[in-house]
């Protein structure tokens, strides 16, 4: 049996915690943050990847650090230098929210230390746009309401696609981010090789994403898709140009639904 070495297992985390860990669904018995059922499942993933990538790398000696990378931390120090100063009604929630974002900051750091090359972030970020069309087919099933889901997934009552995440403005901006990968990846040199049929299926994809995204009600979400469209389609216009009979198929079935 092969060692595993080269950070295959933080590879192999990466696509479970897409892939797997999102879909375990359970009752929600009610509260915020790990209380959340799949909550727990992704932190579980998440907090695996982070400390084998990190102390990997650091026996390695091979810790990459940019300075710019600080930058990263404005965000996090602001929220958390607020919060002090301002009234705390519960200070325990308080306090987890901090760690859920510096743990989402120490996450990113890992993951920027995994120096991927570029095949297989190009997996990866097909693993990304399977999951996001998974999640819009929950999404349509709440949306239809369909009955004998019902001890599978969370259902709100209202026909809205609440998704796994219970939340419409966290499940229209995870679809709105699934589907700006799928243009990204229209723009890569490997999506002239991929197979026809995955072609295809990202067209569908892409349709069932905007559908879920629209009709979620969502103004978060749909604004998000808007704006991040159109820089996509700006920042990338040289690459997409190449592939513009898809992209036109692409657009006129994800805005058919309409």
């Amino acid at each position: 049996m092969q060692k595993i070495t080269n950070l295959d297992a933080p590879f192999i985390s990466l696509i479970i915690l897409f892939l797997v860990a999102p879909f375990y669904m359970h009752p929600n018995i009610g509260g915020l943050g790990l209380a959340v059922p799949f909550n727990i499942a992704v932190w579980l993933v998440s907090v695996f990847f982070s400390c084998f990538t990190l102390i990997y790398r650091f026996r390695q000696g091979s810790i990459q650090y940019n300075p710019a990378f600080l930058y990263c931390l404005i965000f996090p120090v602001i929220l958390i230098i607020s919060g002090l100063f301002s009234n705390i009604p519960q200070a325990e929630i308080w306090f987890f929210r901090q760690l859920y974002i510096l743990g989402g900051f120490v996450f990113l750091f890992a993951l920027l230390q995994t120096q991927l090359k570029s095949g297989k972030i190009d997996y990866l970020l097909y693993i990304l746009f399977l999951a996001s069309v998974l999640h819009a087919l929950i999404g349509i099933a709440q949306i239809t309401d369909i009955s004998i889901l019902h001890k599978w997934i969370p259902f709100d009552g209202n026909h809205l696609p609440i998704g796994v995440f219970q939340q419409i403005n966290v499940e229209a901006s995870f679809l709105t981010s699934g589907f700006i990968i799928g243009l990204y990846l229209i723009s890569r040199p490997s999506f002239s090789g991929i197979p026809v049929w995955i072609k295809g299926g990202m067209v569908i994809g892409s349709a069932l994403l905007v559908f879920v995204i629209v009709s979620s009600g969502s103004r978060m979400g749909l604004l998000s898709l808007i704006v991040a469209t159109i820089l996509m389609l700006s920042s990338r216009h040289k690459q997409l140009s190449k592939h513009k009979k898809f992209i036109t198929v692409l657009g006129a079935v994800a805005i058919s639904h309409r």
